[in-house]
């Protein structure tokens, strides 16, 4: 599927009120535009948690990276705790 069909709503235009979840060749440079349309229920994204990392016992990396996410998904779409 073609991302930028789905970041602008025209893949999303046939099928009013669904939501999606792109999975594939999200990564921290892309991330944002997909988070920024209102198509996009979420996101998911391998780039956190990269094998080489996990092989070599870069935790605190690992937990960086997805706490830069986290903070990314709660600027762009706000906090949702309560």
């Amino acid at each position: 599927v073609d991302s930028q069909k789905i970041r602008t709503g025209s893949l999303a235009a046939p099928y009013v009120g669904m939501k999606f979840m792109p999975t594939g060749g999200i990564n921290p440079g892309n991330v944002r535009t997909y988070l920024e349309s209102d198509v996009i229920l979420a996101c998911g994204g391998s780039w956190m948690v990269k094998k080489d990392l996990i092989q070599s016992g870069q935790f605190d990396e690992i937990r960086q990276m997805t706490a830069d996410a986290v903070a990314l998904v709660r600027e762009v779409r706000g906090s949702q705790e309560k």
